[in-house]
């Protein structure tokens, strides 16, 4: 186990970016912060847990940018609406510069000051579809957890590039759908701007 002591830090932070699909990233996030407490209930550790989610830059479109500030703004509102700790979204360019920086910033203002969306404790609790993928994505991801420890844990795992290699898979395979257009992205693959 990587737990030594059950005071080992103040405080656990989980960086983890926010994508594209609306119900499934708020599922996503919600589903990372049920599963770290509850192994820190199985190790018997109380710590606070802060989850900053920062926008997929995966998921950008490189030709239409303009675009990109709706998929920050939509990968941003599902993270709020998860309930993440800290929100980064990120500039909608491949480089950025001053102009895309501010509007990333102006992104998450408008979230918090116009929307309010920081004024809600819980968004998507009750929600039939967000507690039903939350759910399924966690006992998907608990199975692959049982995995890996029972392959030898993640160091191993990570020095025998096994999970290098898993997640180089599901890249090549995403990449192979949307290429064949089986998985549409609006404005990447589909409705491109001329």
């Amino acid at each position: 186990s990587f737990f030594m002591k059950k005071d080992f830090a103040e405080e656990i932070e989980i960086q983890i970016s926010a994508g594209i699909d609306f119900f499934t990233e708020i599922a996503k996030l919600r589903a990372v912060r049920l599963l770290v407490k509850r192994l820190l209930d199985v190790y018997e550790i109380n710590i606070p847990l802060v989850i900053t989610a920062k926008t997929s830059q995966y998921h950008l479109g490189h030709k239409d940018q303009y675009t990109n500030l709706l998929r920050n703004t939509t990968m941003g509102l599902s993270a709020i609406i998860a309930g993440v700790d800290v929100l980064e979204i990120r500039p909608h360019t491949l480089y950025p510069d001053s102009f895309s920086l501010r509007l990333a910033r102006n992104i998450q203002n408008l979230l918090k000051e116009e929307a309010l969306m920081d004024k809600v404790a819980d968004m998507s609790g009750g929600s039939y579809l967000v507690e039903e993928l939350t759910q399924k994505l966690s006992e998907k991801a608990w199975e692959h957890f049982q995995q890996i420890e029972e392959n030898g844990g993640w160091i191993k795992q990570a020095t025998e590039e096994r999970i290098k290699n898993i997640l180089q898979k599901t890249h090549n395979e995403r990449v192979k759908k949307a290429k064949k257009n089986k998985e549409i992205k609006v404005g990447i693959n589909q409705f491109k701007s001329p």
